[in-house]
């Protein structure tokens, strides 16, 4: 065991349940919890306990739980705690892939969340969790990510092109109404064990603003910021930063592309197989920078 976890069961019929750790003082369970495998043995479905406890708090080593029924003890069992040295931390932050897991090709991607204390399935499958659908981007969106300070970078998706046989989407900025490509990780660089679903390069006079991320709901992605710099955006500057996104309804107006810089995007635009040829090279020297963090 470790981090945040319900010590669960069931009774039939119960009073007030208890759960005692160790020599720890009792704490009170819910009661009444929906659990309808015990149908057959009840006769009814509300007779589950839970009880939400930081396992952590026990530290590292065998414990034991043993659970009451206005007192009288009618359950325990033993278990090990394992800890990452402290009750709670903060501040940490980490995704890791598994391989080959639940079956062979396969791959499952955990996330560390600060509030269970634990790492979490974020994804399965090639890149990571979520809807997968490249057209589910079509639409005005806020990118938020902070360095020294936040920022608020909003973009239009407009349509998916075909380019090399693969789809990438295209949108502009809605700051100046310069491009922007998206494109599934996956269709890109087959294989990757990235565990975000997109990528996203916006071509920028210093090199290429570039996202990684999922999409976990409708309206919200989450995921990575990062600044690509040389030629066709292929080396990473700087730290990894996160980075969520908002759904918006993009009614500003969008600023004029100024010309003098014009060439600068065409020309990006037109390297790489127009494109994704530089978002190969972006993806494959984030994964670098993804696995040295």
């Amino acid at each position: 065991m470790s981090g945040l976890s319900v010590a669960s069961g069931w009774k039939c019929t119960a009073g007030t349940i208890t759960v005692q750790f160790d020599s720890f003082p009792p704490l009170v369970a819910g009661y009444g919890i929906t659990r309808t495998d015990t149908q057959k043995d009840c006769g009814d479905s509300n007779n589950g306990f839970g009880l939400l406890f930081n396992f952590n708090l026990l530290g590292d080593g065998v414990h034991t739980m043993k659970v009451f029924d206005n007192g009288v003890q009618f359950g325990a069992s033993t278990f090990t705690v394992t800890t990452l040295g402290e009750p709670f931390r903060t501040g940490l932050s980490k995704s890791v892939t598994i391989t080959d897991f639940p079956a062979p090709g396969q791959q499952v991607t955990l996330q560390w969340d600060q509030a269970q204390q634990n790492f979490m399935i974020a994804g399965k499958g090639g890149g990571g969790g979520g809807d997968q659908d490249l057209s589910s981007l079509i639409g005005g969106w806020e990118y938020v990510y902070t360095i020294s300070s936040t920022f608020h970078d909003r973009y239009q998706y407009t349509g998916i092109e075909q380019i090399s046989g693969k789809d990438v989407l295209r949108g502009v900025s809605l700051a100046d109404n310069s491009p922007i490509a998206a494109a599934r990780v996956q269709d890109i660089v087959a294989g990757s064990p990235l565990p975000y679903t997109f990528a996203a390069v916006h071509p920028t006079l210093i090199g290429c603003d570039a996202y990684f991320f999922n999409k976990p709901g409708p309206n919200t992605v989450t995921g990575i910021y990062v600044l690509a710099v040389g030629a066709t955006c292929s080396t990473i500057a700087g730290s990894l930063y996160d980075m969520v996104g908002m759904r918006i309804n993009p009614s500003v107006s969008m600023a004029p592309f100024p010309q003098e810089e014009g060439d600068r995007y065409d020309e990006a635009l037109a390297t790489q197989s127009d494109n994704e040829g530089e978002m190969k090279e972006t993806i494959e020297s984030f994964l670098h920078a993804w696995q040295e963090r």
